[in-house]
């Protein structure tokens, strides 16, 4: 019996631990996964609802190590989960894809062997724009999605920023963020924002559980990536 009122306890006094107690700041340094996920109410009654994600995490990497893991999304599929194809586009096939076009895989791949994309194109920096066909095997209720997404970069001194806003309207829609910012210690502070609709009605504890499960396993995927690849570039 002592030990039950122990626990129970523990349980009524843990919202006034110093652990609950902690800043923002502290959490991140402590390796915390800050998550704000808010669904907004569908516009009528049966339509899809809107997922809005804001996330920050510091990555143990330099802000390089995890802007080239970001960038070169043709690695993605190796090492981000749930990531199963990345390619790119020309900017001769791009031009020609409309909505319409974007949410058909097969015209996508018909421009692609078109106006094929060189393989690894050279010289970006500073500002530059880029489109992208993926396609992904996500958790329900976002389920498996192919999509097209025009990407824009921004780099500087003081923070990189990649933002991409999808093309195909003809399933749900999506555009967001990532912000990859040097911290004074040599790590980097990661900032995600991701705007999603869900493809049909579903309770929002299902949905938030979604989205939080697939940020919790790209930040864990983030991390240790950029860490592979600072190792790499400290052994050359």
């Amino acid at each position: 019996m002592r030990r039950y009122m122990l626990v129970a306890l523990l349980l009524i006094l843990l919202p006034n631990t110093t652990l609950a107690k902690q800043t923002d700041e502290e959490k991140l340094d402590s390796g915390w996964i800050l998550k704000e996920i808010t669904i907004q109410e569908p516009a009528a009654e049966g339509e899809p609802s809107w997922a809005l994600v804001r996330v920050q995490a510091v990555i143990d990497s330099s802000p390089k190590a995890v802007w080239t893991a970001l960038t070169d999304m043709e690695r993605w599929p190796k090492w981000l989960p749930m990531s199963q194809k990345v390619g790119f586009l020309s900017p001769e096939a791009a031009a020609l894809v409309t909505p319409e076009v974007a949410g058909d895989e097969n015209q996508v791949m018909a421009l692609d062997r078109a106006h094929p994309a060189s393989p690894n194109p050279a010289g970006y920096s500073g500002h530059w724009q880029r489109t992208a066909y993926e396609f992904y095997n996500l958790p329900w209720p976002i389920k498996n999605e192919w999509v097209v997404r025009r990407y824009t970069y921004d780099e500087s001194a003081e923070k990189d920023r990649a933002a991409w806003r999808k093309l195909d309207s003809k399933t749900q829609d999506d555009d967001g963020y990532w912000e990859v910012i040097a911290r004074a210690d040599g790590k980097t502070l990661l900032k995600y924002y991701y705007r999603v609709k869900a493809k049909e009605s579903v309770p929002k504890p299902v949905f938030k559980a979604a989205i939080g499960l697939t940020v919790n396993s790209m930040i864990k995927a983030v991390r240790h990536e950029s860490a592979r690849l600072d190792a790499q570039l400290a052994s050359h």
